[in-house]
């Protein structure tokens, strides 16, 4: 019981680690539109928060700006699968 509440709140420490990282990339990308980056930092939190279908949105915007972008490329094909 003790490991179980322990691995919780690791979680739960997970996740708002996420969604404050989450916030700062938004952020940049509205100052940045064309921040590449920004848009593949955006669909990486958005895989580990479970938002496939966000992170997908993010990936192909990252795409646009850069279609060379391996980093995107790669999440794109786990995303598709």
């Amino acid at each position: 019981l003790k490991n179980s509440y322990a691995r919780y709140e690791t979680e739960k420490e997970n996740k708002v680690k996420l969604v404050s990282q989450k916030a700062f990339w938004e952020k940049k990308i509205l100052e940045y539109p064309e921040y590449r980056d920004g848009y593949t930092s955006l669909a990486i939190i958005d895989y580990q928060l479970g938002d496939n279908t966000q992170a997908l949105f993010n990936v192909k915007k990252a795409l646009r700006i850069d279609p060379n972008d391996s980093t995107a490329k790669k999440l794109e094909e786990i995303l598709t699968r």
